[in-house]
């Protein structure tokens, strides 16, 4: 694809199954070429320095004006703690971060892993699998509903089925799942009382508090609204692209499979190529002058933390997947006060599926005669992908 100008991006539809069949020549040229791109959803801004200062600006790039999804389904409130700035944005967000501090989530590894494993076991008997619906949907589903939120297992199928379809669905969908995951997200926290067998999750999310006063039920249900989504499709996405990267990158895969102890460099490398989360949106505050173009106030920005990650004035070989790169500076889990406070999970969690994937399955492919199948929307990665076991 020939270099075009910024002007030439203008209106470009992100939704467009021409964009998504196209994405990596299309967001190269935009990132080499017209780094603050003018598109039918907002302007897209794609340089590393830009993306970060913008994250860290929440008084010119809001958060709270007008949400992060350009696409936001209408039976949607705004989610918290993403969705409100500071300092509000912190009154939500700091009772939870103690849930998902290191030492927290250290303690679900051997449950993690002891999951993996009877997925994994299930994949090589079998012989072959569908990398999303047979290992890392219900890895993810079993972790996050079960050890993490305290909810039944019955509901995590239904809760991923949902979340998958309102953010990655057709759109004449997206609003009907949008709207029965709400009144999912409901239910489900009407069915538990603060002091109740539950988890610690839930106690926080119903015992939450601002400035003193008990949080409204819309509140509370919004939190779970968010910690759900946060942790379903993203890290789904992380360890399926990851994958489908290894069946052809035949070098990497025989090195992790020869020594293990690479896995942790292969996970960053997999999260910096291919952020799940690859732009999120803001509101721009007040005028803003930015590489040339102005962006006026008032106007939406999608700040894209997937491109940001291919900067080639940060990253040498950008779209290169190497095991030896430096010390890690990608920001696919954002950056600024709305950082993804479930960072050490998702990282737990995609550590844990590639190394017992490996422990068993250090030779695989793709399935003959199928490639895979990508989502793009505000989250972009394998949605279906097809493995064989063996050589």
């Amino acid at each position: 694809m020939v270099a075009r100008s910024g002007e030439d991006y203008d209106g470009l539809d992100l939704l467009d199954e021409t964009f998504a069949t196209n994405y990596d020549a299309i967001t190269g040229n935009i990132v080499e070429h017209c780094p603050v791109a003018h598109t039918a959803a907002g302007w897209l801004v794609s340089k590393y320095e830009d993306v970060r200062e913008g994250l860290n600006q929440w008084e010119v790039f809001s958060s709270g004006a007008g949400g992060v999804n350009p696409w936001r389904p209408e039976s949607f409130h705004f989610l918290k703690p993403n969705e409100v700035d500071p300092p509000l944005h912190g009154k939500f967000r700091r009772p939870f971060q103690r849930l998902f501090a290191p030492g927290s989530t250290a303690l679900l590894e051997q449950p993690m892993r002891e999951t993996a494993r009877w997925l994994v076991a299930k994949i090589v008997e079998r012989g072959t699998c569908e990398v999303a619906t047979d290992y890392a949907r219900p890895f993810v589903g079993i972790t996050f509903f079960k050890h993490v939120l305290g909810l039944q297992q019955h509901d995590a199928v239904e809760f991923t089925e949902l979340v998958h379809a309102f953010l990655n669905g057709p759109l004449e969908q997206q609003n009907a799942a949008a709207a029965e995951y709400v009144e999912r997200c409901d239910d489900a926290l009407r069915s538990y009382s603060v002091g109740s067998r539950t988890s610690e999750m839930l106690e926080t999310i119903l015992a939450l508090e601002i400035d003193g006063q008990p949080a409204s039920w819309d509140d509370k249900r919004a939190v779970l609204s968010l910690m759900i989504i946060g942790g379903l499709d993203t890290t789904v996405f992380s360890i399926t692209s990851l994958l489908n990267h290894l069946c052809d990158d035949e070098a990497s895969r025989r090195r992790i499979a020869q020594d293990r102890s690479l896995v942790p460099a292969a996970v960053e490398e997999g999260l910096r190529l291919f952020a799940p989360a690859w732009m999120l949106g803001r509101t721009a505050m007040r005028d803003v002058e930015l590489r040339g173009r102005t962006i006026k106030a008032g106007e939406y920005v999608l700040l894209s933390f997937g491109l940001a990650n291919k900067d080639p004035d940060v990253f040498e070989n950008p779209l290169d997947f190497d095991l030896d790169r430096p010390a890690q500076k990608h920001i696919a889990f954002g950056a600024g006060p709305h950082r993804c406070i479930g960072s050490h999970l998702a990282r737990l969690e995609i550590q844990v599926m590639l190394e017992e994937w490996f422990a068993s399955i250090p030779e695989f492919r793709r399935h003959p005669g199928t490639k895979a199948t990508y989502t793009t929307t505000l989250v972009r990665g394998v949605s279906e992908l097809h493995i064989d076991v063996g050589g």
